[in-house]
């Protein structure tokens, strides 16, 4: 297979409601579309939206970065062994440094063109018996008063499993807002917590001492340091998730503790698809939950993320797409169809014939 094409589009997708990560406020979901074609007029496409707050990298240098390699691909015999998902990603792509959303999509538009050649969706390179749905967990946010009206309609949808931000406010506010949830939670729901890192270990003592544990599946990055959780799980008896830490899960010589119930795998931060099928094949193997989370992409990098999740063999396991009820409008030209708490994986689209091009803007490249 040779690559005879390399596009670049550019979109910009308004959102319901404004998006704070990192203090910053955002408006507008931007991104690029890569769109490769080989000889055989086979074509891929995989997104790059580099979320601001969230990557060190920014549209701008993205764009620069890619106008700088893609001629690399051009004219360029692909390994075929890019599908096994064993290294092939890395030795090919190993001297071009590539920042963590330019290699997702990267990566995401030649496992898309390995997928259409085949006349095969992206999930199945990914697993020979994939899950037929996925569920989604809750994204809460807000006042308490709006978070308490979300979960209510979220119960009426059927949705089992939330995730609540902590560490935005006082420690006493979030505690009073825990507690307030898990009266309000029925007993099956799950409330996953995620504090970014925030606390001090007196901090989180504090807050896990006031709190009632009763619906608490699990809290993401509870601590500033990394070397104190183990004392906080120890005193508290309380699982904790791996996010920014993440990057220690993938040093080979890694032994997880038995503190860490579950890691957050976001591909596009990773920034590698092959890392990631790593990643949940090396949690599974040790015990650990992995939990797909999506950075606010259009409906093309999620349909690739959700064909990520459905590799995973532990059963109804949520996932973070809520995301996607963020966007006001999608590139896609039908948008992902999600059945209330979870989206089936045989009605995923073919990301590559459900765009309307013309509706984009082309970057010029060379």
């Amino acid at each position: 297979m040779i690559i005879k094409d390399f596009e670049l589009f550019q979109f910009q997708l308004p959102l319901r409601t404004p998006l704070k990560i990192a203090n910053k406020e955002i408006l507008t979901r931007d991104g690029l579309i890569i769109k490769i074609t080989d000889e055989s007029n086979n074509i891929g496409v995989g997104e790059i939206s580099p979320l601001p707050g969230l990557h060190k990298e920014n549209l701008l240098q993205v764009e620069n970065q890619i106008r700088k390699y893609s001629s690399f691909f051009i004219d360029k015999k692909v390994p075929n062994n890019l599908n096994q998902f064993d290294g092939g990603f890395d030795t090919w792509l190993k001297d071009l440094e590539l920042f963590p959303s330019v290699r997702f999509g990267i990566e995401s538009a030649f496992l898309s063109l390995f997928a259409s050649k085949q006349r095969i969706t992206p999930t199945d390179l990914f697993s020979n018996s994939p899950k037929k749905s996925i569920l989604i967990n809750a994204l809460l946010s807000g006042k308490q008063d709006q978070i308490l009206e979300k979960v209510h309609h979220y119960l009426n949808e059927g949705f089992s499993v939330f995730k609540l931000k902590v560490g935005r406010e006082t420690i006493e506010e979030d505690i009073k807002l825990v507690n307030t949830l898990n009266s309000f939670l029925e007993s099956k729901s799950l409330l996953r917590l995620d504090a970014n890192q925030a606390w001090s270990l007196k901090e989180a003592l504090h807050f896990f001492q006031n709190i009632n544990h009763k619906n608490i599946e699990y809290i993401e990055e509870p601590l500033k340091d990394y070397d104190q959780l183990e004392i906080l799980f120890n005193k508290t008896n309380m699982p904790i998730a791996l996010d920014e830490n993440i990057l220690k899960i993938s040093a080979s010589s890694f032994v997880p503790p038995s503190w860490i119930k579950a890691i957050i795998i976001k591909p596009t931060v990773i920034g590698s698809i092959e890392k990631s099928i790593q990643l949940i094949r090396f949690a599974e193997n040790n015990g650990m939950l992995p939990v797909i989370s999506d950075t606010f992409q259009s409906g093309v990098g999620l349909t690739m993320l959700i064909s990520i999740a459905a590799t995973i063999t532990k059963k109804n396991t949520a996932m973070g797409f809520d995301t996607y009820s963020w966007l006001e409008e999608d590139i896609l030209i039908e948008r992902l169809n999600f059945d209330k708490n979870k989206i089936a994986i045989n009605i995923l689209p073919d990301v590559a014939n459900n765009i309307n091009f013309l509706d984009l803007t082309k970057i010029r490249l060379w």
